[in-house]
Order: structure tokens, then sequence, then C-alpha cells
């Protein structure tokens, strides 16, 4: 079994009222399909007015090592490791956190574009 750290961005002030970071336990072999919707479930993404949202989902201690991109417009996220990859893998030089950075309202596509091609981010706020 894995402990595993979760923790999102606040979206505006009054959200930082409350701490969202949680931890689950989940078997090693457990894919990362079920880590994010089992991470959603435990630490809820806030819908934003207007239906937009683009979140980058991060695992470890920093932004080096991105698993994909949720969007509150998107039915499902986009991973850029296997959906089946077993999360033993992914946190075995890592502490084992899960981070859910607020893009804001920028195109999903184009985030994770930018993540697939290892360019530039668009702005958070363009």
């Amino acid at each position: 079994m894995i402990m595993i750290e979760i923790d999102r961005d606040s979206v505006h002030p009054a959200d930082d009222m409350d701490d969202h970071g949680v931890s689950v336990e989940l078997s090693g072999n457990s894919d990362v399909s079920e880590l994010l919707q089992i991470a959603q479930d435990a630490c809820p993404l806030p819908k934003i007015s207007g239906g937009k949202a683009t979140w980058i989902i991060y695992a470890g201690d920093n932004d080096l090592h991105c698993l994909g991109v949720l969007a509150q417009q998107w039915s499902v996220p986009h991973f850029l490791i296997s959906a089946n990859e077993k999360i033993n893998t992914i946190f075995t030089d890592q502490p084992a956190k899960l981070m859910f950075r607020y893009w804001c309202q920028s195109n999903p596509d184009d985030v994770l574009k930018a993540l697939k091609n290892k360019t530039d981010l668009p702005s958070k706020y363009g």
C-alpha cells in the first residue's frame, strides 16, 4: 500500500479558508486512472462559473513530473502517460504526492499541447 498526499491550488481568496490537502492509501498496483478518480473524490476540484477550468496534474514534490490535464469542460482527463501505468512506478523516485495546479480558464487543449511538446505553457490569464 502507498499513502499518497493530494492537494490542489486555490481558485480564489475565500477558497483559502479550508485546507485542501488529504491523504489516501492505495495499492501500488492501482493504475493512474484509478488514482485520479480517487483523488478527485477525496480532494474535489471546484466548479468554476462559466464552466471552464483547466487543471494540470503533477506527481511528486515539484512540477517536473506531469501526469496530464483535467478540464471542467472535458468528461475525462487527458494523460501524458498511460492511464494504465501502475502508481508504484510513478512514485519510485519521488514523494507520493499528487498536486492539481489551477491554470485558470486557459484552453485545456493548448495547455496539453504545450506539455506534450515541452514548450512554454499558455498564460493562465489570457
